[in-house]
């Protein structure tokens, strides 16, 4: 594990791993860090607790089962002031690297803003690209959401997806843009899924309140799981096209990052 305590430094060690070593994959994740053992819901129904899923989102499932051939490189991006959270952190990715002989993780510590982080995305995709990495092997997820934000956090966390978005269909003709994807927060059925923002944000926005509905009727208070997925899917065939087609597109655009192929 290479951790980072600066962009400047971030920087050069970031260029310093691609030298020494080919990666097959790359996935970064904003906003990952253990921060909390276990996650309360209101909906479906109130005093629902599950465990956190930061290891997840840090290193996701569908990496770890990788072919222990493929390197992979992680790249963590967060605030780890706090000392006792960044051991938490430490400790769960010493225990990933040891596993899995071939992921590296590099941490870059700080916070960062609408204006900065532009610059730290055209650094990550020129230096992706100088690498060969090809879109299909690059994942950037955002996993950044205030449980009780302030004004200014909500103003954040609203507008930073768009500013990804823009960087990633600017770079090289948007070589990259459909690389990025999107967390669906502290949503119970969806909170181990992520979606393609370029492709699925403006379906999301459309169908979200009537899949919930959709997995409520279906699934009851139960977690969305693949075998779920079907149960759902099944339902749906008596459905009319329109809900039909909602669960196929949520289906089609949507990775649960948490649970085992």
């Amino acid at each position: 594990m290479n951790k980072v305590s600066n962009i400047d430094i971030w920087r050069e060690k970031l260029s310093s791993i691609f030298e020494k070593k080919t990666y097959d994959y790359v996935y970064v994740s904003l906003g990952s860090k253990i921060n909390e053992e276990t996650v309360s819901f209101s909906y479906p129904s109130s005093g629902i607790v599950l465990n956190s899923n930061a290891e997840f989102q840090m290193v996701p499932m569908f990496l770890r089962e990788q072919p222990i051939t493929n390197n992979i490189l992680c790249v963590v991006i967060d605030d780890f002031h706090n000392k006792e959270l960044a051991k938490t952190n430490e400790i769960f990715m010493e225990k990933i690297t040891r596993k899995h002989k071939n992921i590296s993780i590099l941490i870059l510590n700080g916070s960062i803003s609408l204006s900065n982080f532009k610059d730290q995305l055209s650094l990550l995709l020129n230096i992706l690209s100088q690498h060969k990495i090809c879109s299909t092997r690059f994942m950037f997820t955002n996993f950044i959401c205030f449980k009780h934000p302030n004004e200014l956090q909500l103003s954040f966390e609203s507008k930073l997806p768009e500013v990804i978005q823009r960087s990633f269909d600017s770079f090289l003709e948007g070589y990259y843009k459909t690389s990025y994807y999107q967390w669906f927060n502290y949503a119970y059925y969806t909170y181990n899924y992520i979606y393609c923002y370029r492709d699925y944000n403006i379906h999301r926005l459309m169908s979200i309140q009537h899949l919930h509905v959709l997995m409520k009727t279906c699934i009851k208070n139960d977690t969305l799981t693949s075998t779920n997925c079907d149960i759902i899917t099944n339902y749906t065939k008596k459905l009319n096209n329109s809900s039909k087609k909602k669960w196929e597109t949520f289906l089609n655009h949507c990775i649960n990052f948490a649970e085992s192929n």
